[in-house]
């Protein structure tokens, strides 16, 4: 089996703007998108802006994390593309933060789970189960930083 590298970022983000926007149809849902992502979207259909701009015209808010060295950096491996990624979070007013390392990514979950539990007031029930995800979120990262590391 061949794996291919990348992602189709826009084509990600878009069903899940999508969902949020059925969801409040039974009401007002508090809800946001946060995309982990090397920032490389490798040919997605519908484009990683026209999904930011789509997330923009029904409010939902897309917080992104840049997984990988930041630009400037000095490596082998090519660079995280923090701009688009940065520029799909200001389309939507979302956070765009960056992660290189896995404590930096623990450090990074902190500070969305602290940003997005006030914007969503989310209730002391709701916050045992945005933890549960963040621990299944951190799990799966590193367990594609130590893939990642062994192709090399």
């Amino acid at each position: 089996m061949v794996r291919e590298r990348g992602t189709v970022i826009g084509d990600g983000l878009a069903p899940a703007i999508d969902a949020i926007e059925e969801a409040r149809r039974d009401g007002e849902t508090a809800a946001a998108v946060i995309r982990l992502s090397d920032g490389r979207d490798t040919g997605s259909a519908v484009t990683p802006l026209q999904a930011a701009a789509r997330g923009s015209e029904v409010e939902v808010t897309v917080h992104t994390v840049a997984l990988g060295r930041p630009p400037d950096a000095e490596a082998e491996a090519p660079a995280a593309n923090t701009e688009l990624l940065a520029e799909v979070a200001e389309t939507t007013g979302g956070s765009a933060l960056t992660a290189d390392t896995a404590g930096g990514l623990l450090d990074v979950y902190q500070e969305l789970e602290s940003e997005i539990s006030t914007d969503l007031q989310i209730s002391d029930y709701g916050a045992l189960f945005v933890g549960i995800a963040a621990v299944f979120a951190v799990s799966a990262t590193l367990s594609l930083l130590f893939a990642l590391r062994s192709d090399y």
